[in-house]
């Protein structure tokens, strides 16, 4: 009977632990509900938000794929896992900066690796339509940790959105020189006099003055999309890249720009000294390979 007292004692002590253990993992269980709930939120949000017109994140597989397409085309060899990197890097410069990055992580990733693939430490860099200067502020914060110190010239209006409107028609933040200034002010590269800012109609030589010594090592064409505008750009612009430099052409073959593609094709023949390299990124390379 004692024996029997104390084998029910051990079995009640049992199952008050045992109900105490299903206690415990039904709040683990709503926790981890909860746990599950914040990081779907937290993916929806670091993702691509509804009001950036370009993707902010950049998969495996397509870093795998531009890492290849650096290697073999470029002739840059960067891990896949660097051009991670650099996705997170552009993505929390533009949540810090006033205005938005017009352009996919993958474009602003092909443009780095074009600046290295110029094979200087100092590359000159003309960015022809800037918007708020925050693709070249991530350029040179990048290309700052591979030891390349670029010079940047950003040639813009400056007078608002495609000059129709004075603030930007999806953040509302007003383009102007002063903001572009404020936000390049915050970077490294401004106390070395990285950057340059020259205002002008890029479809009009007369409004802009750039030192007629300076060929660049990397011209980015992102200003007028119209087809005659981008014609007028490549003719001006690709007089400018130095041999061995690189032309980027943003929007190409964007179906929302026809006129890009139309005006590229147009100036950019078979006989160009400027040879097409790769197409990709919503964008096209070219080489002087005169």
């Amino acid at each position: 009977a004692s024996v029997s007292g104390r084998v029910d004692g051990v079995a009640g002590e049992v199952a008050s632990v045992s109900g105490r253990v299903d206690g415990v993992a039904g709040e683990v269980a709503s926790v981890s509900g909860r746990v599950d709930g914040l990081a779907s939120g937290v993916e929806s949000v670091s993702g691509r938000d509804s009001w950036k017109a370009h993707s902010r994140q950049i998969p495996d597989h397509e870093a795998r794929l531009l890492a290849q397409t650096f290697k073999h085309t470029l002739g840059v060899s960067v891990e896949w896992k660097e051009i991670k990197y650099w996705s997170s890097k552009i993505t929390t410069i533009e949540e810090v900066l006033s205005g938005r990055l017009a352009a996919s992580t993958s474009t602003v990733a092909l443009r780095i690796a074009c600046c290295l693939a110029t094979g200087t430490a100092n590359p000159r860099i003309l960015e022809v339509g800037t918007l708020f200067g925050i693709g070249v502020y991530a350029m040179n914060e990048i290309l700052e940790g591979y030891g390349v110190e670029a010079e940047f010239t950003l040639l813009d209006r400056f007078d608002g959105y495609y000059a129709t409107r004075d603030r930007d028609l999806i953040t509302g933040v007003r383009i102007d020189r002063a903001v572009v200034e404020a936000n390049l002010a915050r970077s490294r590269g401004w106390t070395r006099g990285a950057f340059q800012l020259e205002t002008g109609d890029s479809t009009n030589p007369t409004s802009f003055d750039l030192p007629s010594s300076h060929d660049y090592d990397v011209v980015i064409l992102d200003g007028d999309h119209s087809s005659s505008g981008v014609a007028s750009d490549l003719i001006t612009f690709g007089a400018r890249v130095r041999q061995g430099g690189f032309l980027v052409v943003d929007d190409y073959g964007n179906p929302q720009w026809p006129g890009v593609k139309a005006g590229t094709d147009s100036v950019l023949t078979d006989d160009s000294a400027l040879r097409r390299v790769w197409e990709g990124a919503n964008s096209l390379v070219s080489r002087n390979l005169a």
